[in-house]
């Protein structure tokens, strides 16, 4: 499946996936924040997605850093 970005703010980063075997893509914020411990913060990507009918995405903490 190929799934398709558009960016709709300069700094914008397509996602990519670190590692051939990785499940998930990478997804960076055009937002320089800091989102304290038990807080909840938007934070924009600068991307638009175009999903097919039927499908889903998902936005996941890293396991790495949910932890620290």
């Amino acid at each position: 499946m190929t799934l398709k970005f558009k960016r709709i703010h300069p700094d914008a980063v397509l996602p990519a996936y670190a590692h051939p075997s990785d499940a998930g893509m990478d997804l960076r914020s055009v937002d320089e924040l800091v989102i304290p411990p038990g807080k909840r913060a938007l934070v924009h990507t600068g991307l638009v997605m175009l999903l097919p009918p039927a499908y889903e995405a998902q936005v996941r903490p890293r396991s790495g850093l949910a932890l620290k």
